[in-house]
């Protein structure tokens, strides 16, 4: 078999027509003659015309900058030296630093942060799924800790020693103490013992 798409296509159409003159041969020149015509001449064929090959992209690439995420998570109006250390921790994240970030990963931070709903994004594989969840989970950390949207941001004196992802086995504790909120942290627990 052939490993091109139109060498693909010129074993299909050869193969198919050997069937035919072997499987459905019939005594009938004319008729014969009429049906493989039917079946893969290429101007007259519904089954075989010459491929189509349009070169397109899978996934429409959003083009935007950390400091447009930023501004659609609710954090863009920080001042100008935390704008620009939260996109240079969000450029750690290839698609946000390379600009290609896909639409639906852009869809998706919208209905988090701009719509407040819940969703579901069903992509081919390789299309960056988990980024759609990962980003808007770091923004929402990020928009917790610095109190952006209204929310209180972490204060209180800092405990020391509180490296507990290094201890084994895993014990958490609260990096503030005047916090009475359970901490989003946690979740990053179960993904560092993958």
């Amino acid at each position: 078999m052939s490993s091109s798409l139109v060498g693909l296509f010129a074993q299909l159409k050869a193969r198919v027509s050997d069937y035919i003159e072997t499987a459905y041969q019939s005594n009938d020149l004319q008729f014969n003659s009429a049906r493989t015509d039917l079946v893969i001449n290429s101007d007259q064929s519904p089954v075989f015309r010459p491929p189509l090959f349009e070169p397109l992209a899978r996934y429409i690439e959003a083009k935007v900058s950390a400091e447009d995420i930023l501004k659609v998570a609710g954090l863009g109006t920080l001042g100008e030296q935390q704008t620009r250390q939260l996109a240079a921790f969000l450029n750690a994240f290839p698609p946000i630093d390379n600009r290609t970030l896909y639409i639906h990963q852009l869809d998706a931070i919208k209905t988090a942060f701009q719509a407040k709903q819940n969703f579901v994004v069903t992509t081919g594989t390789g299309s960056g799924k988990s980024f759609c969840f990962q980003i808007p989970v770091v923004l929402n950390l990020l928009s917790e800790a610095l109190g952006a949207g209204g929310r209180q941001g972490w204060k209180g004196p800092a405990l020391s020693n509180t490296d507990w992802w290094n201890q084994s086995p895993l014990v958490f504790r609260p990096k503030r103490l005047s916090t009475k909120r359970r901490s989003a942290i946690r979740s990053f627990k179960a993904a560092r013992q993958d």
